[in-house]
């Protein structure tokens, strides 16, 4: 091997040494979970302060529902639904993947046995201990089963959707599109702690909940409507 090849080999060498180094460091310097069941390792996580959000930036998503027949009308996908562990955490959401168990309602050609996925509109901040929910929204619970009123994901028009963005939906309200089979223990949360007190609310004090509100009226209409569903779906699978 000629000092030319011997310095060429050595350099090349060099370079490829620097870019595993660049990789490593950049590696590390990533923290925090990415997945909820990451998450759900963390010791201080139960006692995340509880942020709600009251969002009115869309109307078709955020807005209350009167009654049953109005939450089947804005919702164009219905269906019992499994949790799945496969789940993201993203700034502004969780990206939750579900089995699906029965369809009620579709647009599109979804089957029992088939995957969805669902933007929950929920984050978990790290840096502040803080568990964010968009309109008192409550995370579903891995492995538990689920009534959903979703809709499709609205994208940009002319945007060709991937085979998983065509199966990925958006709760159609955030207070009263899903219903768990098993239900929680919910009640009013204190309007004064919640937003004045700097004590306020742990996430061990509300991950058993529902739906989470001051409100005792949003509390009432919620069980209304569960009790709708209950009686509807599960006396048509008998």
């Amino acid at each position: 091997m000629t000092k030319g090849t011997q310095r060429y080999a050595l350099l090349w060498l060099f370079a490829l040494l620097c870019v595993v180094v660049m990789a490593v460091l950049t590696r590390k310097s990533f923290y925090g979970a990415t997945t909820f069941k990451e998450l759900s390792k963390n010791e201080n996580m139960d006692e995340y302060k509880i942020q709600i959000f009251e969002d009115d930036g869309d109307q078709r998503i955020f807005s209350d529902i009167n009654d049953f027949e109005e939450l089947k009308m804005n919702s164009n996908f219905i269906a019992k639904i499994r949790v799945t562990e496969d789940r993201i955490l993203f700034s502004h959401s969780v990206y939750t993947k579900a089995l699906v168990e029965t369809v009620y309602k579709s647009k599109q050609d979804v089957k029992e046995n088939e995957m969805i996925y669902i933007y929950e509109p929920v984050d978990f901040d790290e840096d502040f201990e803080i568990f964010n929910s968009t309109n008192g929204y409550q995370l579903m619970k891995s492995g538990e089963v689920y009534y959903v009123f979703l809709n499709e994901l609205q994208t940009v028009e002319g945007y060709r959707k991937s085979s998983d963005e065509m199966r990925t939906y958006t709760p159609s309200s955030t207070a009263f599109s899903v219903y768990p089979i098993q239900k929680g223990k919910t009640k009013v949360l204190d309007f004064d702690r919640l937003y004045r007190e700097s004590i306020g609310y742990t996430y061990k004090e509300i991950k058993e909940m529902d739906i989470l509100t001051s409100e005792e009226s949003k509390i009432e209409q919620y069980y209304k409507l569960r009790d709708k569903v209950i009686c509807e779906f599960e006396g048509s699978e008998t």
